[in-house]
């Protein structure tokens, strides 16, 4: 792809995305939008700022996860093991879109998730966090 098809592609999706936000005025910020041309990751990713708390960060992202269609849900414990970057991707006007924030890791909610270890989750599990419930991902 040359610089010319990279720019046409990125209006592309930054209006697709624009489209979206406006559909589903629900999905105010505050966030972060990247927009990306490699074939091998989503198309926009969107970066919440929830306050790093995980009930806030988990209802962040189903707001989105509602927004779209083929959602899935992931888990990562940065290999610092400090924080846990919660992410859902789904699909958004046939692009793939990425949103995701961080919490604190918390042993007694990820016991199990070790550091630099990705897991997938349930849009169940979000929910129980987003209500401050729920165990280990």
């Amino acid at each position: 792809m040359n610089s010319t098809e990279r720019v046409a592609t990125l209006l592309t999706y930054l209006s697709t995305i624009q489209a979206h936000l406006a559909k589903h005025r629900g999905l105010a910020g505050p966030f972060y939008v990247k927009a990306e041309t490699d074939s091998y990751g989503p198309n926009v990713v969107i970066q919440l700022d929830c306050n790093r708390r995980l009930s806030a960060v988990a209802g962040g992202l189903l707001t989105w996860a509602d927004s779209l269609t083929e959602v899935t849900a992931e888990a990562w414990r940065v290999p610092t093991g400090a924080s846990v970057h919660l992410s859902i991707t789904g699909i958004a006007g046939g692009m793939s879109v990425m949103a995701y924030d961080a919490a604190p890791f918390d042993a007694s909610v990820f016991a199990d998730l070790a550091a630099g270890q990705r897991r997938p989750i349930n849009l169940g599990q979000l929910r129980a966090w987003a209500i401050g419930t729920g165990v280990a991902a």
